[in-house]
């Protein structure tokens, strides 16, 4: 399926200075300028290592009304450092009802936006969407050798830039037999058709390639994590990069439904795995829609807003990029909060920030929260091993617990939210781990608490018990999230288990919540929640 509501997505010419420096551009395309190239696992700028914090944004023939090729200081307000630019060659929407009138662009137009960007220092990638959920070949729309012949023009004009990436093609692949339980071949062979031509036409520069199935790359709605022979990256990624003579591809999947059952330790352990095969990854697309308040405003987490706490406190540990879904917004994955929509293109596009000095905007919605911190955010510093004391210390009283009506003997609700009203957060009992009380959170549905009186930089104990009705497979999440980061304890089983975590709360820490949610299935229960 497609993941997002709307849908989901010539010989090297040497310069003519003399045979010596010509020998040298071709060995070392380098020389001229501060390069971007992929080393090992990481990708480099000059030597020195650059993470990605990008945004994904219309292009050339994209269906949307917005022209976003003049947003370049707006975007570096937001701290972003790349933006992957969404291209049509041909209108796939043409006379489909309820979609916007596609914009036609030139590819002149696209030229001149791509440089724009790259005036501004923004590292710009091009991705072709016209075969998303599938391949190119000789009769499809476009064809394989008129796709390769796109990005060969490009690469032919920009192989001086390494700062220029390309994309080849946007979540390849889809969920029909008889590719579903393994990788389909094409995956491979497309990728390198392109690839050989663009280093064919002289240019170097990163490439980056979809994982298969919607770019998910993982094959499964569910919690387990994902086998090697259903993932494109880990079982053929190797004998792409191999296949590439600079070896210089960056590796890219999507992170929406196929993830969604999870937990942070498989997105972890498909990170872990892909790096020590010596494979480049950055997350091409992710975020999560807007729900409204009851003041109504849109400024809520919404779906995939667990998946995307996880996925940004791994790409922190890994050091991994990642490029957020959307800037322009037309479909609800809002990165700024509207609160009188008017039209259903121009409510909530990064663009319409209320303040573009780079300081902290007001009407951030809650993906654009986390994506503004996570664009701020810097690894801490290591520190150093304490002693421990040799003489006894003497007990403190308990800590006082920042959750409010922690297990629910109010029998009350309050201050508890959700998410969705259809499935709305209760308080029942008969199920509690202990008391009379405990509170219910149906499949597919959430909620959260607020928490307030903590303390920057203080080491916190985050507990909770949980329960399923019934061990279907399915999940439940009890997190502990604010701005810059977030942890999540999972529950599994049909009986109350009690979990617990560290964490230290963050110097520019200004909100703080428990949430909770619970995966497609039978219902779950928590209860005994303290952060202390």
């Amino acid at each position: 399926m497609i993941p997002k509501s709307v849908y989901k997505r010539t010989l090297f010419t040497r310069l003519r200075l003399g045979a010596t420096m010509a020998a040298l551009t071709f060995a070392c395309p380098s020389a001229l300028l501060a390069q971007y190239a992929v080393s090992g696992t990481k990708i480099t700028n000059g030597g020195a290592e650059f993470i990605v914090k990008g945004t994904n944004i219309e292009g050339q023939n994209t269906y949307y009304w917005r022209d976003c090729s003049n947003d370049a200081a707006i975007t570096k307000a937001w701290g972003f450092n790349t933006i992957r630019i969404r291209c049509y060659m041909g209108n796939p929407y043409a006379g489909v009802p309820n979609y916007n009138p596609q914009v036609p662009r030139t590819k002149q137009w696209l030229y001149e936006m791509i440089d724009k960007y790259r005036a501004a220092g923004v590292v710009v990638m091009i991705c072709v969407h016209d075969l998303t959920g599938a391949y190119p070949t000789a009769t499809s729309v476009p064809t394989l050798n008129q796709l390769r012949d796109y990005f060969v023009d490009l690469a032919i004009r920009y192989k001086a830039d390494t700062g220029v990436w390309f994309n080849p093609i946007n979540e390849p692949g889809n969920n029909g037999a008889p590719y579903w339980e393994g990788v389909d071949p094409q995956w491979e062979s497309a990728h390198n058709t392109i690839i050989t031509a663009i280093r064919n036409a002289g240019n170097n520069s990163i490439v980056m390639v979809d994982g298969h199935l919607w770019g998910q790359d993982c094959a499964g709605w569910d919690n387990n994590n994902v086998a090697e022979w259903r993932s494109a990256i880990l079982s053929k990624g190797v004998a792409v990069l191999n296949n590439d003579p600079r070896k210089n591809i960056v590796f890219s999947n999507h992170y929406y439904d196929q993830w969604e059952m999870g937990d942070s330790n498989r997105i972890r352990d498909y990170m872990a795995r892909i790096a020590a095969k010596g494979l480049c990854l950055v997350v091409g697309e992710y975020g999560s829609n807007s729900e409204k308040n009851a003041a109504g405003s849109y400024n809520m987490p919404g779906r995939y807003s667990t998946l995307t706490t996880n996925l940004l406190t791994v790409c922190r540990e890994r050091s991994v990029g990642r490029i957020v879904w959307a800037w322009d917004a037309s479909d609800y994955w809002d990165l700024v909060n509207y609160t009188a929509p008017t039209s259903y293109t121009y409510n909530g596009g990064g663009w319409e920030i209320d303040r573009r000095d780079g300081v902290k905007p007001a009407n951030l919605s809650w993906l654009g929260e986390q994506v503004w911190a996570d664009n701020r955010y810097t690894p801490p510093a290591p520190v150093a091993a304490t002693p421990v004391a040799a003489t006894p210390v003497a007990a403190t009283p308990a800590a006082t617990n920042l959750v409010t009506n922690p297990s629910f003997e109010s029998g009350q609700l309050s201050p508890w939210s959700s998410w969705n009203s259809a499935a709305a957060l209760s308080v029942v009992t008969g199920m509690a781990s202990e008391g009379q009380y405990s509170l219910r959170v149906l499949g597919n549905s959430g909620g959260q608490i607020s928490l307030t009186g903590f303390t920057k930089g203080k080491t916190y104990t985050f507990t909770a018990s949980g329960r399923l009705f019934s061990a279907d497979g399915s999940n439940l999440y009890i997190t502990i999230t604010g701005n810059g980061f977030s942890q999540s304890l999972a529950f599994t089983t049909n009986s109350y288990a009690t979990k617990q975590l560290t964490f230290t709360a963050p110097a520019d820490l200004n909100w703080l919540q428990v949430q909770t949610w619970k995966t497609p299935g039978a219902m779950g229960y928590v209860d005994n929640i303290s952060v202390r």
